[in-house]
């Protein structure tokens, strides 16, 4: 939600000075296979993390089928145009 209202802030208080642009799909892309990566590295070092990574793989393909299980970038927002 933070992350949001910063968006926000910048778009608004500081329009004209600042640009808001979205990276580059292959960009996207590539960091979600990353941070998946990640994910799944840290989630196999304690038994704690598997069932915590095991959980929410399962919640996250239950509430978004789309992600196959996969997490989503949580800050990406599609559709953000620079800021006039």
């Amino acid at each position: 939600m933070k992350n949001a209202i910063a968006l926000e802030k910048l778009k608004t208080e500081f329009k004209g000075k600042v640009e808001v642009l979205q990276l580059p799909v292959p960009v996207l892309r590539d960091l979600k296979k990353l941070a998946a990566e990640v994910v799944r590295e840290e989630s196999e070092k304690t038994p704690m993390a598997r069932k915590v990574h095991a959980s929410f793989t399962k919640f996250q393909a239950l509430v978004d089928p789309g992600t196959t299980g996969r997490r989503r970038l949580p800050l990406v927002r599609r559709g953000v145009r620079r800021a006039a």
